[in-house]
């Protein structure tokens, strides 16, 4: 699934959200981002090994380590997400 860039950067947005253990926020930048086909782009983070679910009901998304790989990747490539404390986690990791 080819990502324009402003869809990369807002998954950038979502996963950063989601290491820093913000589900919430990860789900509804996808919906955001994606719309109708949000759960599409969740499914396909999941089945590629970039997010995998906990809990009692395995709906809590967190990150993996592939994910975290992800998050690099689209950071040099897209350059860091708009909120500025997250750019801050960002720079701090690498």
């Amino acid at each position: 699934m080819p990502l324009h860039h402003e869809e990369q950067r807002r998954l950038l947005e979502a996963l950063v959200a989601l290491e820093c253990g913000d589900s919430s926020t990860f789900c509804d930048v996808l919906w955001l981002t994606f719309g109708s086909e949000w759960t599409q782009m969740r499914d396909l983070l999941r089945d590629a090994g970039f997010v995998r679910y906990t809990g009692a009901d395995s709906v809590l998304p967190v990150i993996t380590d592939r994910g975290l790989n992800l998050i690099a990747s689209l950071f040099n490539e897209v350059g860091s997400p708009k909120p500025a404390p997250v750019r801050t986690l960002i720079r701090d990791a690498v």
